[in-house]
């Protein structure tokens, strides 16, 4: 995930107005540069292949061309030629860029922007741009660790040794706050929470930020110090990164980063049962047996085993509008309960029972006896878990 010029135009939007090439807004930026003398036409040709580099992002007030905008043509000609990424005309002179140039570097994908004067100073954009630059990479570094770490399989050492590639202050005590925040994640927001989260109280050496599948990471470690309360942390995340409407998922504590993957999983599942249920935040302690068939409900003999028991039941739905999916879903999430699932479908009791002994006509498992009903519960857990992970 690079820094991109795109990512530079929605940044400073307010302060710049596109003059050209908006098809190059998809072009890296891997460094900024100052275009000041380089050409002049009594120095062409000595300088502009050493001051620029492919994929910077260039600035300049273009002072040399103030009383002949022709000179204009010719650098960005070379600019385009050496592979930068776009120009940045800080607008001191009123300088009127012609027409032919214009045309030119929009032919050429060449993004060109207008700053406004007095609005930013360049030197504070190059060190923001720069900024950007490292965190961005640094980002798409700790991603690609974090992918690592949970993979299936990995064993405790290997998850030990990226966790510190992460962040080498991290304690081998630790704990992982999931924040689901579903579509409305993006690399744009993601800056803005690095942003607000940077000198926030959350913001300590063994702890870090980090994006991951659709929502936030915030892993927290510590050895000699007390933990704060996790109802603190979360108000915490939410008062400082301002996700008042997200949903946050919370592991059990762990007491290796060996185990940091396991972690990560619990965090995310936790928080999709939060999401599910409209709930603020839920640990993943509370989970009951989902605790058990979340990490294995992947397996290929588990999910035959599933489809084996539901398929028919989903044909029957399709075939007469039964409702007994729906009906199973509520009396297995409320852990085989016909009051809380009822209360839930605005159904009476004895109408779910009669859906149920349906169940029972078509797969040959009956919710009256205890070892039938335990296999049903199975088989829809071991799916509605399938499915809330495609959410992450």
């Amino acid at each position: 995930m690079n820094y991109t010029v795109s990512d530079f135009y929605n940044t400073y939007k307010e302060h710049l107005k596109m003059l050209c090439g908006k098809g190059g807004l998809v072009r890296t930026v891997s460094s900024m540069g100052i275009l000041d003398y380089e050409f002049l036409p009594e120095v062409s040709g000595k300088y502009k292949h050493y001051n620029f580099d492919k994929d910077q992002l260039v600035v300049t007030t273009f002072m040399y061309a103030r009383n002949n905008p022709n000179l204009v043509m010719d650098a960005i000609k070379d600019l385009i030629n050496v592979g930068v990424s776009g120009l940045v005309i800080k607008d001191i002179f009123k300088l009127r860029i012609p027409e032919t140039v214009l045309r030119y570097a929009e032919a050429k994908n060449f993004p060109v922007f207008v700053l406004e004067p007095g609005s930013l100073f360049i030197e504070d954009i190059i060190f923001d741009v720069k900024t950007a630059i490292v965190r961005q990479a640094s980002s798409c570094r700790i991603e690609r660790e974090l992918d690592i770490i949970t993979q299936e399989g990995i064993i405790e050492q290997e998850v030990y040794d990226h966790a510190k590639l992460i962040n080498p202050s991290f304690e081998t005590q630790h704990k992982v706050y999931y924040i689901h925040m579903g579509n409305n994640m993006s690399r744009d927001s993601f800056a803005d929470y690095v942003r607000r989260y940077a000198g926030s109280p959350l913001d300590i050496p063994e702890a870090i930020l980090a994006p991951f599948g659709t929502g936030l990471l915030y892993i927290t470690s510590w050895e000699h110090r007390a933990i704060l309360k996790d109802s603190a942390i979360v108000e915490a995340i939410r008062e400082e990164l301002k996700v008042q409407d997200s949903f946050i998922g919370i592991s059990d504590t762990h007491y290796y980063l060996g185990e940091l993957g396991l972690s990560i999983k619990e965090a995310a599942y936790a928080s999709l049962i939060a999401s599910e249920k409209h709930m603020p935040s839920e640990n993943y302690e509370n989970l009951g047996l989902l605790r058990m068939v979340f990490p294995l409900s992947d397996n290929k003999i588990l999910n035959d085993y599933s489809a084996k028991i539901l398929t028919p039941i989903r044909d029957f739905d399709l075939e007469s509008n039964g409702k007994l999916m729906e009906t199973l879903a509520a009396w297995s999430k409320h852990g085989m309960s016909f009051p809380e699932a009822a209360a839930e479908l605005h159904q009476h009791e004895n109408t779910l029972r009669y859906r149920m002994d349906k169940i029972g006509q078509i797969t040959g498992l009956d919710f009256k006896k205890a070892g039938d009903a335990q296999q049903l519960n199975m088989a829809f857990l071991t799916d509605y878990c399938q499915e809330l992970k495609q959410k992450l």
